[in-house]
């Protein structure tokens, strides 16, 4: 009598070990209960049917060597500003707070300059 052999399937590899603008991580090699979490570049989110969550999508390697998904995709966001609107809005509270610093530190050496007279 032959000793009996479980034969372990994978799912496949093909699009889902990667995302344009974005990034996987996956627990293991693509056997049953592989778990592969797919994140998105800043200033895109995850699209596909059904997606609740925008900013991470899960998908697992079932028993029978299938994803119980789709892989998503990451497409342009609609309501996230760029890294350069970022660095400019970023750049304008700079200014605006060197300015209101400055105009503080004038006032305060004003103060204590009047102070230090009337001694």
């Amino acid at each position: 009598m032959k000793p009996f052999r479980f034969l372990e399937k994978t799912c496949p590899a093909a699009g889902y070990q990667q995302i344009e603008h974005g990034r996987v991580q996956c627990t293991d090699e693509r056997r049953f209960g592989t778990r592969c979490m797919y994140i998105c570049n800043a200033g895109y989110e995850l699209q596909r049917p059904a997606l609740h969550d925008s900013t991470m999508a899960v998908i697992n390697c079932t028993a029978n060597g299938t994803w119980d998904m789709e892989p998503p995709v990451c497409v342009p966001s609609q309501c996230s500003p760029t890294v350069q609107e970022l660095r400019q809005v970023g750049d304008k509270l700079q200014k605006r707070l060197l300015k209101r610093l400055t105009v503080h530190i004038v006032t305060i050496i004003g103060i204590l300059t009047i102070k230090n007279f009337k001694l």
